[in-house]
């Protein structure tokens, strides 16, 4: 996805290293500063922080509050704890802002397509394109509804950005002013005065200075129903695997709306996308890379 900042800024004196596997992925954190004991001690917490909102926010893990709902939300609301209705409530402004583009019903369908490690069935497909639109998810007053059964919340796609917004929050309280922390290479969040620089495979180098990342591709994972192979995305407006991109990325000042506009942005692109971004890049199928900057972006380079 994207490379991980080498040499000075990782190597000198005053940089603690913290890592987890957490989300289906490893995050890490780089921390910087003065006061060794201290970074070790948020830094820790950070990573409690992280594996917290991995058994919550987890479909595969049974006793997940993710997993609860996707049980019981289509016959009765459930409640749900306050990081849970504040991600959902999150996910339903970016599918709207991305027209559709970016949903966490998607779920099923990825399912049927085989991505989930079994060979799906075009009657599959068929069924559980009914079951994916954020409309038939219902919240209100911290309880979650599904209008329909087979109705499924995979958070996925934002679920590391959002626990990183988190940890940036958290170094912030205690006064951790340079960091480069990041989930899987895919998710990444810069604190402090000092640029770091990350390439993306087969792509730009992105100079990230206080900021955001999200970077969604197309990876070796395919799915197949009925003999027809796919790649791993799936657009929740068409049902159908998406073929036009093969990888986004998108810079911004939040981590979980860079993650989702880098999702989105492989179905679409458009100057909407910037109402959560600065900069939004997508790779098409044919290799070559298109770039949408927004304002503050511009601004920011010209300054």
């Amino acid at each position: 996805m994207a490379s991980v900042p080498q040499g000075e800024h990782c190597d000198a004196a005053g940089c603690v290293r913290l890592a987890c596997s957490a989300m289906g992925t490893r995050f890490e954190l780089l921390l910087h500063g003065a006061d060794s004991t201290l970074l070790q001690s948020v830094g820790e917490a950070c990573v409690e922080e992280i594996l917290r909102l991995h058994r919550i926010l987890s479909p595969f893990a049974r006793d997940s509050e993710t997993a609860r709902v996707n049980r019981l939300a289509h016959i009765r609301a459930v409640p749900v704890s306050p990081d849970f209705e504040a991600l959902l409530g999150l996910c339903r402004r970016m599918h709207d802002l991305t027209r559709g583009a970016f949903d966490p019903t998607i779920g099923p369908l990825m399912e049927a397509w085989g991505m989930r490690g079994r060979t799906g069935s075009a009657n599959q497909v068929a069924a559980a394109r009914a079951c994916v639109s954020m409309n038939l998810v219902e919240l209100e007053g911290g309880r979650v509804r599904f209008r329909r059964a087979g109705v499924r919340l995979d958070f996925g796609a934002i679920a590391k950005g959002f626990a990183l917004d988190r940890v940036r929050e958290m170094l912030l309280e205690e006064g951790i002013s340079d960091a480069f922390c990041h989930g899987g290479r895919s998710s990444i969040v810069t604190i402090g005065p000092r640029p770091w620089r990350v390439r993306i495979e087969g792509g730009p180098e992105i100079e990230l200075l206080d900021q955001a990342m999200g970077v969604s591709a197309i990876d070796g994972r395919t799915g197949e129903v009925d003999g027809h192979v796919c790649g791993h995305i799936i657009d929740p407006r068409s049902r159908m695997p998406v073929q036009h991109a093969t990888m986004a990325y998108a810079v911004g000042a939040s981590c979980s709306r860079c993650d989702a506009i880098s999702t989105a942005a492989l179905m679409e692109s458009g100057p909407h996308l910037l109402d959560a971004c600065d900069l939004v890049g997508v790779r098409r199928a044919d290799g070559t890379w298109s770039t949408l900057a927004g304002q503050a972006r511009r601004q920011r380079r010209t300054a």
